[in-house]
């Protein structure tokens, strides 16, 4: 079943074949519990300090990660139950972020650990949330006069700082409507069929056309629907085949959750906890590719759920036909 799932995610198979970092994260979060399990197995300060490290790399790989100190704090705390002054560990991935932002500082005179975060706020969080509340005409009208406000400041870091306040400012005005708008960005990342992996697979010229995800954003599921019968006959067969099943596995995702959270062991619980740490951070960006680093984790759960769910079903049917 696991086989199954991971060869119907098409995305893993295309951004295998890129240089980017997905499937280097995609290691790394396997390696990030494998030295987790290790480290309560064995009691072995070894494996907690080469956990240590595999965070400083997550994050070093993808700013995405280096709010997982936060978390990894908590999850030595819970460690120094088996392992002797395991707390003490979780100074190892904070003094590798205060040095990498203190580095940041000296070059750009802002402690930041990366400028990505307040881009993406500004020119995708927001711009998507208000083109989707509103229309695209006043998401681009407040992109421009927040850009600028930020032209008229000198240094970098007063730049950096406008872009967080301003875009926060209008996010803050309408909180409840984006965090709904959030949220469903999330639960995106779980049924994305991925129709820009597969131009890219297929080698179809995109490059002129605005994307499904924009679409969606601006037009609502009627935009999406439209836009998506104008696609190349393979893509308009082969997309719903990947959404039925990336619906099977988000069902399977789930059936396991629902059933064995009373036991689940810890190391699958840092698998989950990864997965949603994740999913909430990406938001409204949310589309295949992101979930490509989680695959493996997401499918081995997703098939112990079907596989559940099947056997369950045998067993009705076997009951069934006793009875």
């Amino acid at each position: 079943m696991f086989v199954v799932l991971i060869a119907v995610s098409i995305s893993q198979f295309i951004y295998a074949n890129y240089l980017m970092s997905e499937m280097l994260l995609q290691f790394l979060i396997i390696l990030l519990c494998y030295a987790f399990q290790n480290s309560i197995a064995k009691k072995s300060l070894g494996w907690l300090l080469g956990f240590q490290f595999i965070i400083v790399l997550l994050f070093l790989t993808k700013p995405v990660f280096y709010l997982f100190v936060i978390p990894n704090i908590f999850i030595c705390i819970w460690l120094s139950k088996h392992i002797s002054k395991a707390s003490f560990f979780s100074l190892i991935p904070i003094l590798a972020l205060v040095m990498y932002m203190s580095w940041n500082k000296h070059r750009t005179g802002h402690f930041e650990f990366s400028s990505i975060q307040n881009l993406a706020l500004k020119n995708y969080n927001l711009l998507y949330f208000q083109t989707n509340k509103y229309n695209e005409d006043y998401a681009y009208k407040v992109n421009d006069k927040i850009n600028k406000e930020i032209a008229q400041l000198d240094s970098y870091k007063e730049k950096q700082q406008a872009i967080k306040s301003l875009s926060m400012q209008y996010i803050k005005k309408d909180f409840l409507s984006y965090t709904w708008f959030h949220l469903k960005g999330c639960f995106r990342m779980f049924i994305d069929p991925g129709r820009f992996d597969l131009y890219n697979f297929f080698n179809f010229n995109s490059k002129s056309e605005v994307g499904f995800l924009e679409h969606l954003n601006s037009n609502g599921v009627t935009g999406a629907f439209n836009y998506f019968k104008k696609q190349p006959i393979i893509i308009i067969l082969f997309l719903p085949i990947i959404l039925i099943f990336n619906l099977l596995k988000l069902y399977g995702f789930s059936k396991f959750w629902i059933t064995n959270y009373k036991t689940a062991p810890p190391v699958l619980w840092l698998s989950f906890f990864i997965i949603i740490y994740i999913t909430l951070l990406t938001g409204p960006l949310s589309a295949s590719r992101f979930l490509v680093p989680l695959l493996p984790l997401y499918c081995m759960f997703a098939s112990l759920g079907l596989l559940s769910h099947f056997n369950n079903f045998k067993s009705l049917n076997k009951l069934s036909l006793t009875v």
